[in-house]
């Protein structure tokens, strides 16, 4: 005899206790799942959420029953038995709708309970299939949007080291599908937003360096696929745009990081950055003499690069830090041992010291010594040198001058740094010294005043080209303009909201 169907012993009313519990006997009924029950038991799941969803709204017996009889460890006995994409994918998505609904605080602890939840997630899932991962990592969105200081204690055990929901979900970090990725950057946001001290220095001890590190090495295999894209006759230009948009996807993430104003976080991730990116692979080419090496790129993208993070960041150190390295006379030595050696040979600094103090903090001057000549000092800096001879480069001019345009306008630049590596744009220094001279004695007032008057009296903008064979008499950057066709262009773009456009074509 055939055994009843599911359907036919169905009770009419959907949303009652009555119907949980024939569901609930039901689901038992099925101790293995195969191909001729898993359309049955799909059902039944749905079905189960759809009613707890009405329960915690409308009736507290509900939830009593689905606690009572433990249903929750069911569903993750299923899970374990089978591997089934639609009765997985259905389970992860019950759960899913179950805590996006639950508007009551006791149903959702009692969910998140008993370590079924961490169970489910340490599950071996097959993450080769792509509707079983995109459920996955959005089940495990939605539980980071739960996470406050109140529920932490149901994810992360700090006495054992542990926390599946941030381990697992940083494994998917740079899947293919930009779903995924997306899903994992929400949840890490909402992990960092956590104010709670075990769990910032769990992430600062156990993942932070390895997760910024393999961060930053996946934006540098993107910039290596589109330099050889771009050294193509004839570069496939889909695969560039979706190339660029991971790139950039990547910085406002990084910056979404940084905002979030945690010190010591942001100062991991920044040495990451500059050791690791900025310094070894875009300085380093801006600064290369043609020379082969694979760890570098053409100064073409080494120049859109910085352009996009000038225009991306506005962390203060970050953003000083790279204008030391790029632009300052006499750069602080480590620049160059990072440039120069292989990335598992990076030099360590003194604990308690970080990079940026090392660029930034510590190399800012302020002295008024801006007489100096600087034709030693420019080579010194060989991306400084780079930089500037791009400029007089008809087809490099443009980005270098839309790189440092996006460098002056950045809102955290340091004005006394700028004036310090003689980049200073003519109407900030007049005014600074305008400044310096309403608080300075009177004798030395009228000597500035000279000065100012001198500087009214300066010729028009000259060329980049006369700028850069200046260099040799001892010219200073401080009293060279940009190219003044260039700087209208770019000035143009801005006014129209399209600044973004200057790129790689």
């Amino acid at each position: 005899m055939w055994p009843f169907t599911w359907s036919s012993r169905k009770p009419r009313e959907k949303y009652s206790l009555e119907n949980l519990k024939y569901l609930y006997e039901e689901l038992l009924s099925y101790p293995q799942i195969d191909d001729y029950n898993k359309e049955t038991v799909v059902e039944i799941l749905r079905s189960i959420a759809e009613l707890m969803i009405w329960g915690d709204q409308h009736n507290d017996n509900v939830f009593y029953f689905f606690c009572e009889k433990n249903i929750l460890s069911r569903f993750i006995t299923i899970l374990s038995q089978s591997r089934d994409r639609q009765v997985t994918v259905q389970i992860l998505q019950t759960l899913s709708i179950m805590i996006q609904n639950f508007s009551r605080q006791t149903s959702m602890y009692y969910l998140l309970s008993n370590n079924h939840i961490n169970d489910l997630i340490m599950i071996r899932f097959d993450f080769g299939d792509e509707e079983v991962i995109a459920y996955y990592i959005s089940f495990l969105k939605t539980l980071s949007l739960k996470l406050n200081r109140n529920t932490l204690q149901f994810f992360f055990n700090q006495a054992e080291g542990r926390f599946p929901l941030y381990s697992q979900a940083i494994q998917f970090f740079h899947h293919q599908e930009a779903m995924v990725r997306i899903a994992v950057r929400t949840l890490t946001l909402n992990v960092y937003k956590v104010d709670d001290p075990g769990l910032r220095q769990f992430i600062l001890d156990k993942s932070a360096v390895p997760y910024f590190s393999n961060l930053v090495w996946f934006i540098r295999d993107q910039l290596g696929e589109l330099d050889v894209l771009l050294r193509q006759s004839v570069p496939d230009q889909h695969v560039m745009t979706r190339v660029l948009d991971v790139l950039i996807d990547q910085f406002h993430y990084i910056m979404d990081i940084l905002r979030l104003d945690i010190c010591a976080l942001s100062q991991v991730l920044v040495d990451q950055l500059l050791s690791h990116l900025i310094i070894p692979v875009l300085i380093a080419s801006i600064g290369s003499r043609d020379t082969p090496n694979p760890s570098l790129i053409s100064k073409r993208l080494a120049l859109f690069t910085l352009f996009q993070i000038f225009l991306v960041f506005t962390d203060r150190c970050l953003i000083n830090s790279v204008v030391t390295c790029l632009l300052h006379l006499s750069p602080p030595a480590i620049c160059e041992q990072i440039i120069s050696c292989p990335p598992e040979q990076f030099p360590l600094m003194n604990a308690g010291s970080s990079l940026t103090n090392i660029l930034y903090t510590h190399i800012v001057s302020h002295d008024n010594d801006v007489g100096r000549p600087i034709s030693e000092a420019v080579d010194k800096n060989r991306a400084r040198a780079g930089l500037i001879d791009s400029l007089s480069d008809p087809d490099l001019c443009t980005l270098a001058a839309a790189t440092l345009l996006a460098l002056l306008r950045n809102p955290e630049l340091d004005t006394s740094l700028i004036v310090e590596v003689r980049m200073c744009p003519q109407r900030t220094l007049k005014r600074r010294r305008l400044l310096d001279a309403l608080l300075s004695s009177p004798a030395s007032t009228s000597g500035v005043s000279d000065q100012h008057a001198s500087d009214n009296g300066a010729s028009q903008l000259p060329q980049a080209t006369d700028a850069t064979n200046d260099r040799s008499q001892g010219v200073s950057f401080e009293t060279t303009e940009y190219p003044s066709d260039v700087v209208e262009a770019i000035f143009r773009s801005l006014s129209q909201g399209s600044i973004e456009r200057v790129g790689l074509d």
